[in-house]
Parts: structure tokens; sequence; C-alpha cells
């Protein structure tokens, strides 16, 4: 046991080493699949899985409320903000300047609230700090049974949580200094109309990667997991379970109209996969009992279609994916056409495939007479995922405008700041780079109604630990109860 720790604790901490890093300019996080949570189901399930032996029971449901908070919103910011950083500083250009070469400015304010001769704008200053938080509540709903008939040693398990999601971008300004009409630049963010009847300076809303301070939330059943599997061992001592899985897709696609957008499921995605489950007795006293289980998962997920915000690949100008673009004709524009803000139309339908992910359980049980306390670790990784979109983009159709541009003019390429192709657009800024965590439980159960239809009851905790800046780590707790039949 002392080496098996030892390995665990060696492989825990080199993987972590080569899975760090700090990831910026963002503009979607995949957090892990409410339903790949192996503490909340497993604990305590080993135990009942013996009462159908015992009992001649073939059925067996377990619910289990639950509860996930995650925490170090801070270095969540970062990965969606610029330079390392969670905070994000717009200042006002005082003259016709393009490239931001002060450090300590991140973007010019009249890339996103349009003045083309800076009338009445001198006085626009702002800087805010992101610090992303998320709340999960819900319920799991796992159904296992024996098929003895037709199938001998057979058996099936469905998994589905029922989740509500609360994301908390918590975007706080420091400073939101209005220009002399009343805009600010936290109204476009927010999505509001800036700019009203200005002529020389038409632009849109912003209708994508919108960043609100109010809590965002989602509701539903956070995907469905079929087991149908074959019992290799079992026994009073030990037992060996494998099963072919089949993930049915119910969780919300993104949409990608906010940052930090609240996702339940995996996208909506259809996954196939295998697992193994096992439990070995390690000793027996007459009151006292010692077991090891061990689990471990493969999942394959499918590609489908999402939509997604593509940044923009341009080290002068962070942030570019909120700079006013405008429509580039092979004719001069007619004059009097608003910009827009670049992400209305960098939000595009794209194919995403999760691909592959593992997720281990290794757990040590110590039963006592009718109670049980289960500890161990949990591992889970998910490889980056995989991009392209459904049409093809088109070059040279879009530009960003300079910040002088008069929209009563016609745009031609004397207005133009830099053209929106394809090797300007950075899709690994659009997808969730792969995951690696580390979750560290313990529970405490108690097994009663030790009759025809026994029964468990388990309370437990577990603190998943984050071995970059684009996992939530945070920690969350469960209750649970479950009856053979």
């Amino acid at each position: 046991m002392k080496k098996l720790l030892k390995i665990l604790l060696l492989t825990l901490s080199i993987t972590t080493i080569l899975n760090s890093g700090t990831n910026i300019k963002h503009t979607l996080l995949m957090p892990r699949p409410i339903i790949d949570n192996m503490p909340i189901e497993k604990t305590g399930q080993h135990d009942t899985l013996r009462f159908k032996k015992l009992f001649r029971n073939n059925m067996d449901f377990q619910a289990s409320v639950f509860t996930k908070h995650s925490i170090k919103g801070v270095d969540i910011g970062k990965y969606f903000a610029i330079d390392g950083t969670n905070q994000i500083v717009i200042k006002h250009a005082a003259s016709s300047i393009s490239v931001i070469t002060d450090e300590d400015i991140d973007v010019w304010d009249r890339f996103l609230i349009h003045n083309y001769n800076q009338a009445g704008q001198t006085t626009i200053d702002a800087d805010f700090n992101l610090n992303p938080k998320q709340e999960v509540y819900g319920i799991r709903l796992d159904f296992f049974g024996f098929l003895n008939n037709p199938i001998p040693n057979g058996f099936f398990k469905i998994s589905a949580p029922i989740t509500y999601i609360e994301n908390h971008l918590n975007s706080k300004y420091n400073t939101d200094t209005p220009d002399a009409a009343g805009d600010k630049i936290s109204d476009f963010f927010l999505g509001k109309t800036v700019n009203s009847g200005v002529i020389a300076d038409l632009q849109e809303q912003l209708t994508y990667g919108k960043i609100d301070s109010t809590n965002k939330t989602a509701f539903g059943i956070a995907d469905i997991d079929v087991h149908f599997g074959y019992r290799l061992i079992d026994n009073k001592k030990n037992h060996v379970y494998i099963s072919g899985l089949v993930t049915i897709p119910t969780g919300n696609k993104p949409k990608s109209e906010f940052m930090f957008e609240p996702i339940y499921g995996n996208g909506n995605h259809v996954g196939i996969g295998l697992e193994i489950d096992g439990q070995m007795r390690l000793w027996k006293k007459k009151n006292h009992k010692g077991f090891l289980g061990f689990a471990l998962k493969h999942k394959y997920t499918m590609s489908g279609t999402e939509k997604r915000l593509i940044p923009l690949n341009l080290a002068n100008y962070p942030f570019a994916h909120y700079y006013l673009a405008q429509k580039v004709e092979t004719t001069a524009n007619l004059s009097g056409t608003a910009l827009f803000p670049a992400a209305n139309i960098l939000a595009q339908d794209v194919t995403i495939r999760p691909g592959n992910s593992v997720e281990g359980f290794l757990g040590f049980k110590f039963k006592t007479k009718r109670f049980l306390i289960d500890t161990g670790y949990n591992l889970y990784f998910k490889e980056k995922e995989n991009i392209s979109l459904k049409m093809a983009w088109i070059d040279d159709v879009y530009a960003i405008a300079k910040e002088n541009y008069d929209t009563t003019q016609v745009f031609d390429d004397t207005k133009e700041l830099l053209r929106i192709n394809n090797d300007t657009l950075d899709f690994n800024g659009a997808v969730t780079p792969n995951q690696l965590s580390h979750k560290l439980f313990a529970s405490l159960g108690y097994n009663f109604n030790l009759t025809k239809n026994p029964s468990h009851i388990g309370i437990g905790v577990g603190y998943e630990l984050a071995s970059n800046n684009y996992e939530l780590e945070g920690y969350e707790f469960w209750i649970k109860g479950s009856r053979s039949f």
C-alpha cells in the first residue's frame, strides 16, 4: 500500500508539472462534464452491489444530491483576459495611433466606441477585473440492474445528473468614465447601444462575447450514460465488471452570447466508451473489513455543431475580436453604413470534436459492522478539443476599421486597419486545451434495513485540484441514498 501511494503521489506531481501553464485570450471554457464524477457515484455503491448477491435482489436505485463550488477565479480570469493578468485596461487614444506600445494599456477606446475626430471622448477611461466562479446544484440518479436472463452475468447501468448551474463572471470595473455623450466602455461590452444618432460614428451593438456581471444560469439533464456489461468476477471477496457505454447528449450547446456561459453536459455530443470497475477484499476480521476499489473509464466524444467566438491572432491588437469592423466591397461602400464589433461576425457555427477523455478511481474502504468509510483519488483527463469551420471563411470580405474613419464617407482600403482573413483567425483561442485534474475524496456511509430490501445512506466531500488555469478547481459535497430491490 505504501508503494502504491508513493507511485500515485509521484504520478500526480509529474503530470501536474507537465500540464501546468497559463493560457490567455480565450473566448470559451468547457469544464469537466458533470456526469464524469466517479466519487459521487461509487462511494458506498460497491458495498450495495453485495446486497443483490446476498438478498437475491436484481436492482439498485441510488440518488445523490450534490453541490460543487469553484474557487481561484483570478486564474480563470487570466484565461479570458489578455496579458497574463485578470485585468483589462482601456485608455483613450489621443491621436491616430493603431499599435499599442504601452505595456500598461490593453485596448484603445476608439476601437470599441467609435469617435473618428475624438470630439468629447477624451475623458474615457476604463479598467475591469474578471474573477469567474461557478456553482452547481443537482441530483444524480444511478440505476443498476443484473441481467441474469437472458444474459447470465450481464448487467446494465443508467446514470443521469439533473443540474442547475450558476456562472458568475464577476466582472468588476475599477474605473468606467463616460465620454461627453454618456457612453461607457461597460455599455459596449454589455451589448447596449452607443453612439446613438451620431452619424459620423455609427456602430451596431455587440451581440456575442458580451461581458456581463450578472449571473448566468442553466438547468437540465447533464447527459445520460447507459452501460451494458458483464461480470467477469463476482464472489464474496472480489468483483470485476466490464461494460460498454453510450452517452446520450441532453445538455445545452454553447451559444457564445456571453463570456463564461453556463454549460451543463458535454456540449451536446454523443459519446461511446468502456469502463472496468472492481473491488477486492484486503482483509477480514470479526467486525472489520478492508477493501480496495478501482475503476477506469475511457470515453470518446464525437463531433457536433456549436457556436464559438473565434478570436484574432494579432499580437499588436489584443482583444481585436471586439474591434469595430466593416464589410469590404469590390466597389466603394455606401456612406452612412454602420460599423459593427468584429465578434458579431466571428461567432461562427463550427464542428467541435471533444475527443478522448479518461477518468480513473482508486479508493480504500474500511467497513465496521454497518458503517463504511471511503477515501481515495480520482483522476480526470480530456484531450484538447478539435475545431473546424462549418463553412469556409472567405478572405477579403471584412476588415477592422481605422479609428479615424468617418462613417459618412466611403469605406475604401485607406480606411482599413487590417483584413480579417484566415491567417488572422485564432482557432486555439476558441477551444479548451487538454485538461488534467486530481480529486481527493472521503465519505461516510451506513447500511440499514438489512432484510428484503437493504438500503444505504452516505455523505461525502471532494476537492478537485486544477493543474492549470483552464480547469475549475474547487470543492463538492454530496448526500446519497440507495435501495436494493
